[in-house]
């Protein structure tokens, strides 16, 4: 059983003020509440094959009055083959998707797909998946289903670095992925690329940000072998430095409509003895399937045609400097350029960040901390500046 629940406020669009710190008040945030538990059951085979069934229930529910409450079921079987099956490994697989909204037609996503694997050398395979996908939603472009098909790679040369990357047609038109990763002693490098038809409400399940505790999890791997402890590492390495629990990404535009996703991303940690630095970009597009309307009483009537198409890009970066055991120094930027390119409407948001950490006893920390938001709009009389200071202590019992 797997299971999670958040509460979180979350910025309703990029392309309104977005205020560094909960402390101002804005009407482009939100509350934003889910929750998940999933239930399985896999059992093995031998070694001739794995089988796995999982159901999933989902929610998200938020403040924001426009957007569309949901709650989702879902169901996943597969069944791989197992160690038997070295040199040509086989899958295959079937999932449903039903989200139900208030006031709202339900959607529908269900798919079913085989795939073959085929290992030319110890390292290096070829990859291949067929199948077929169909939703019920009321595409602006090309029916929502048909049969697609995805060929590609997967190279290991050494046991710290593989990439996975494919190719293929899906029925709203190309489809492409990648994922490669790199791991030394001391460093983590991580690039992917993914395109989906997705929801504003299942990408809040699934985030899109830089988990800052898996990314240093996968950095000292080599190190430290047993799960435990490595985790107590990285907890303490966040700890000491004052590190935040996820680096910013794009904004996940609240919207109602079914969109097609298309999202660049790429990131780095390097850890040293007295050092960290996390470094994070991404580029990410996005294109409505679905009709305005169902945007009207969360962006209103004015505002419809910014969610058609947008583009964002950014870049997330967060150094740590440690001196002494118990004082650490922080200074994070960030940059974000979002592009409505059906209005013309673009913003640019900059974060500064500066900050000092000091365990004054083993169970009370002190921060200090500055941070600057700047926001300019090509539209006059919206440019935004603000400057914030705050001090806290943290005690723990």
């Amino acid at each position: 059983m797997n299971g999670k629940a958040s509460l979180s406020q979350q910025t309703i669009s990029p392309f309104d003020i977005q205020p560094a710190s909960t402390a101002n008040p804005s009407s482009n945030r939100t509350d934003i509440r889910t929750y998940s538990l999933s239930p399985y059951l896999r059992h093995r085979f031998g070694s001739a094959a794995v089988a796995e069934m999982r159901y999933t229930h989902d929610a998200v529910a938020s403040s924001a009055g426009g957007l569309l409450d949901s709650s989702n079921d879902s169901i996943r079987l597969s069944l791989d083959s197992g160690a038997a099956f070295r040199t040509v490994g086989w899958g295959w697989r079937y999932s449903r998707q039903d989200t139900d909204y208030d006031n709202a037609n339900s959607l529908r996503m269900e798919e079913t797909a085989a795939s073959l694997r085929y290992l030319l050398t110890p390292r290096f395979a070829l990859t291949s998946s067929v199948g077929y996908e169909k939703s019920n939603y009321l595409s602006l472009g090309a029916k929502p289903q048909g049969s697609f098909w995805q060929a590609g790679v997967s190279w290991a040369p050494t046991s710290r670095t593989n990439l996975e990357a494919s190719a293929g047609h899906r029925y709203f038109g190309k489809s492409y992925s990648l994922l490669a990763r790199h791991r030394a002693r001391n460093t983590v490098w991580v690039v992917s690329y993914g395109d989906q038809i997705s929801t504003t409400q299942s990408q809040f399940q699934v985030p899109a940000s830089l988990d800052t505790s898996a990314f240093l999890n996968q950095m000292l791997q080599a190190g430290i072998p047993d799960d435990a402890l490595r985790q107590q590492a990285v907890d303490k390495i966040i700890q000491d430095n004052g590190l935040p629990a996820s680096l910013n990404t794009s904004v996940n535009s609240l919207t109602n409509r079914v969109f097609l996703e298309k999202r660049w991303q790429a990131s780095v940690a390097i850890n040293g003895a007295r050092n960290t630095l996390l470094l994070s970009l991404f580029d990410t597009n996005r294109s409505a399937q679905t009709a305005r309307a169902a945007d009207t009483a969360l962006l209103g009537a004015a505002n419809l045609a910014q969610e058609d198409d947008t583009h964002q890009a950014g870049i997330d970066a967060l150094w740590n400097w440690h001196p002494t055991s118990r004082t650490s120094l922080s200074a994070g930027l960030g940059y974000v350029r979002a592009e409505s390119l059906a209005t013309s409407l673009l913003t640019n948001t900059r974060t500064y960040r500066l900050a000092l950490n000091r365990q004054f006893a083993p169970k009370l920390k002190g921060t200090l901390e500055y941070r600057h938001l700047q926001q300019e709009y090509n539209q006059p009389g919206r440019d935004v500046r603000e400057n914030a200071l705050t001090a806290s202590l943290l005690l723990t019992f």
